[in-house]
């Protein structure tokens, strides 16, 4: 039988001179770019949670979209660190940058810090959370208490994003053509 040690970072304790994580600006897309408030798109995301209390979102692409946001945290990727717990009735955002700053956004419902997703996922208990399969870490799955109905599937907000509305839709177009000019 083997331990699977998942919450100790090795790489930095032997690079003691490992840089930190500097986050980028976050900042909104106008409604002209994304045709859709990121209110509507957390309705509709609630509505596909069918009986489920909370949803993890933990890919950045589906938070980015989501609530309309973009940052550069990542090279050649518009998006910023951060997760989603989203419950019938309140969401919550964790971004790595100046959360009273992305707070003042339109959309998210609460704005925290980063790292207090570990706790927040802790005191979860007696209900279900729905996890996507192809991004939740092994750490962050094993934050759970026992209590909890973990609901492994595919990500409900990468379902939304396949169907773009006309905004979305026409956006790519310029995109490309754009992209087209200058080859």
């Amino acid at each position: 039988k083997y331990d699977i040690v998942y919450d100790r970072d090795l790489v930095g304790e032997i690079w003691m001179q490992r840089p930190g994580i500097v986050p980028s600006e976050i900042y909104e897309l106008d409604l002209g770019v994304t045709g859709e408030p990121s209110e509507a798109k957390l309705k509709r995301a609630r509505e596909r949670m069918g009986d489920a209390d909370y949803m993890l979102v933990t890919k950045l692409e589906d938070i980015a979209w989501l609530y309309n946001m973009r940052g550069r945290d990542i090279e050649n990727t518009p998006v910023f660190y951060g997760f989603a717990l989203i419950s019938k009735s309140e969401d919550i955002l964790y971004v790595m940058d100046d959360h009273e700053k992305v707070g003042a956004f339109n959309g998210p419902g609460c704005v925290k810090g980063y790292h207090e997703v570990i706790d927040d996922v802790k005191k979860l208990r007696d209900c279900s959370v729905i996890l996507d399969e192809e991004s939740i870490s092994f750490y962050m799955a094993k934050a759970f208490d026992s209590s909890v109905d973990k609901r492994y599937r595919k990500s409900i907000v990468e379902e939304m994003k396949t169907i773009k509305n006309e905004t979305e839709i026409a956006a790519t177009r310029k995109a490309h053509i754009r992209d087209g000019a200058a080859v």
